[in-house]
């Protein structure tokens, strides 16, 4: 049975997963994405391609979502940019069932009367894209697919790749995250003269001035949001420099660590019964997320609270 405080912790969750705030990493993604379909428009077969890497929760999955629902309100077509998801351990016959799972999420195809091997499946995939006017295919968690991992096996993964810019009606965008997501670029020569640079969301750094400036904008917003949503009546006070430095910190520069970690301390203070946060908020928040081994050592916000701050 659900609590009035489960209650009140999911409609938190609700109003947080619904704010965005754009940056110029985002708007980089919305940029390529745009000329990538300019592109397939203005030729059929031998499209680019793109490679968006960056570690977990660096915004890779957020920046191709918003970037897809802004472009496609403006594009013609039933489905002009099918996004993928890709499981773990997904084989490439696989993966590309997995295309025919997405357009069946969107109400196009019965995926259960495929058959055949992986050369048919391609082939049906490719009329399944032309049939839906889809002008954009993202793969996104691509390294989930298997040989990905290993140098040796990722040429096959590339040539499948490849294969779909040649043959295929649109171009191809890959997300994931490390080595196994490059691998099938790097070890093939082709497949790296069809890509673009790839985009590599990198966390940010403390000591670079320009990631210390677009986190404290990106979080001055993303406080303001969250003001406006009413969650909690103190928001402003944590506005402060010093908390939103000590929060960099807490999250090593991820964004969507970051995020996490506001989340977690908005549940505490329901939990407590509270409509104000608090700064013991975000030391029970950083407690409970294991983010690095040396984060399980060093509370930040817990330093924060010994120097004096308050909210």
């Amino acid at each position: 049975m659900m609590t009035p405080s489960h209650r009140k912790i999911a409609d938190m969750n609700a109003k947080i997963s619904k704010v965005f705030v754009p940056t110029a990493r985002t708007q980089q993604v919305e940029s390529i994405f745009g000329e990538l379909i300019a592109e397939s428009r203005d030729r059929s077969g031998d499209h680019s391609s793109v490679l968006i890497v960056g570690p977990s929760q660096s915004g890779k999955t957020t920046s191709i979502v918003k970037a897809t629902e802004k472009l496609e309100s403006t594009l013609p077509g039933q489905v002009p940019i099918l996004h993928v998801t890709l499981p773990a351990d997904v084989t490439r016959k696989s993966m590309i069932e997995c295309i025919f799972t997405a357009a069946a999420n969107r109400g196009f195809h019965n995926f259960n009367k495929l058959s055949g091997n992986e050369y048919r499946y391609q082939q049906r995939a490719f009329t399944l894209l032309e049939n839906l006017d889809t002008l954009l295919l993202i793969l996104d968690e691509c390294h989930h697919i298997r040989g990905a991992r290993d140098a040796v096996r990722a040429v096959q993964v590339g040539e499948l790749v490849k294969t779909f810019l040649i043959e295929g009606p649109c171009p191809l965008v890959l997300a994931g995250v490390g080595e196994a997501a490059k691998n099938p670029y790097q070890t093939n020569e082709q497949l790296m003269l069809r890509s673009r640079p790839f985009v590599e969301l990198a966390p940010l750094q403390l000591t670079n001035p320009a990631d210390r400036a677009l986190f404290g904008k990106m979080f001055t917003e993303f406080f303001d949001e969250l003001e406006r949503l009413q969650i909690a009546e103190n928001v402003r006070e944590f506005q402060k420099a010093e908390f939103k430095s000590c929060l960099f910190q807490a999250a090593d520069g991820v964004v969507g660590q970051a995020i996490r970690l506001v989340r977690e301390a908005f549940r505490q203070m329901i939990i407590a019964e509270r409509a104000v946060l608090r700064i013991s908020d975000f030391e029970t928040a950083s407690d409970g997320i294991l983010l690095t081994s040396e984060k399980q050592r060093i509370n930040h916000f817990s330093k924060l609270s010994a120097s004096g701050f308050t909210q």
